[in-house]
């Protein structure tokens, strides 16, 4: 079940919902309008949601070197190291040799 997170809509409520108040409730149900402690009324407030792919959303070397792109590693004073990619990718690159825009 999702959480969602709710604040007061005045100044008259209890502890548990004075900053804010997570309540767990299906999202087919409708939204709360009161505290379960204190019964003052509620509003639910948006929230950034928990987002996690596992490992298949997991950039690895591997699908590095599959996709043809490379993977540097910073070595210190502007200098890259190539940890995953092709072959024929430079090993170090270093930014003070760079062009210019």
């Amino acid at each position: 079940m999702p959480t969602y997170t709710y604040r007061p809509k005045t100044d008259q409520c209890c502890d548990a919902c004075r900053d804010t108040l997570e309540i767990f409730h299906g999202m087919s149900e409708p939204n709360k309008t009161a505290c379960p402690h204190c019964g003052a009324p509620i509003v639910k407030t948006i929230s950034v949601p928990q987002i996690s792919m596992g490992r298949y959303g997991e950039i690895t070397d591997a699908k590095i070197n599959r996709s043809g792109m490379t993977k540097y590693k910073n070595i210190g004073d502007g200098k890259y190291e190539k940890v995953a990619g092709p072959s024929d990718a430079p090993k170090i690159v270093d930014r003070s040799k760079l062009p210019q825009n």
